[in-house]
């Protein structure tokens, strides 16, 4: 399996059942704007680099695949995929990029959304991602690291990856990859020498 989607395979193979019991659309990031805008007056919080990292050297990315609800809130976080400048492909450790996640999540928790041209009719969730960049350094540029990570065709992303974790048995993991993204274990700073 390819290393770069390793990581969502565990976590989609939960969501993806809901998203199709639920008749959710899934749609590529940034594909959702014809349908949801920001909502006016909430500002649109971009994600810090995480200040609990002890090494922040690192440059990376994520994916974050979220649900976009009816009432214009998100929910159901999961990553994606995930990049960084200090990992070989697929060989990151466990956790590794827990960190960026959480910044993440609590970013696009606080989004908020109404639907496009002020209608309400026919307004349905949709699952879709929103793909970060984190650099300490303020003169990187970050499209170069966002692209790491960009999915192109989310619908076809999450049935490839439906697909291989059905084959492989890994349900049961999937839930755990879940929870695990959603409520990620906090990082305690190192200790203040």
């Amino acid at each position: 399996m390819n290393a770069r989607i390793a990581s969502a395979v565990f976590g989609l193979a939960m969501i993806g059942g809901s998203l199709a019991a639920d008749r959710v659309a899934i749609l590529s990031e940034g594909a959702a704007a014809s349908l949801w805008s920001p909502a006016p007056g909430v500002a649109r919080v971009l994600p810090p680099y995480p200040a609990n990292l002890a090494d922040k050297s690192e440059d990376a990315c994520v994916s974050l695949g979220y649900l976009l609800k009816e009432d214009g809130s998100t929910s159901d976080f999961a990553v994606l995929t995930s990049w960084g400048s200090k990992t070989t492909e697929g060989k990151a450790p466990a956790g590794h990029f827990d960190p960026y996640a959480q910044s993440a999540s609590a970013a696009v928790k606080e989004w908020r959304f109404v639907p496009a041209g002020g209608g309400h009719a026919n307004i349905k969730p949709i699952y879709t991602a929103a793909t970060f960049a984190f650099s300490s350094n303020p003169a990187t540029d970050l499209k170069p690291l966002r692209d790491h990570c960009v999915i192109a065709d989310l619908p076809e992303f999450i049935k490839r990856a439906q697909e291989d974790a059905y084959k492989k048995g890994n349900l049961n993991k999937g839930q755990m990859q879940r929870d695990r993204t959603q409520n990620p274990p906090m990082i305690q700073p190192p200790p203040q020498r």
